[in-house]
């Protein structure tokens, strides 16, 4: 299986808590639909590390 590492770094965002709820509904469906494998959040830096899992065919 063939996955894809994205590592993002934002550096430091005034509203986080407000971003933050809309980037976990759609990691929730993400996870949901098998595109996503893993996040990890970087709290210090201010990013995340995502792992995309093998994707086969259209995802909508």
């Amino acid at each position: 299986m063939n996955t894809i590492m994205v590592n993002t770094t934002l550096g430091k965002v005034e509203n986080i808590e407000e971003v933050l709820k809309g980037e976990f509904a759609v990691v929730a469906e993400w996870q949901q639909k098998g595109i996503l494998a893993h996040i990890f959040v970087k709290e210090a830096a201010g990013g995340v590390q995502v792992a995309i899992a093998s994707i086969k065919g259209p995802h909508r």
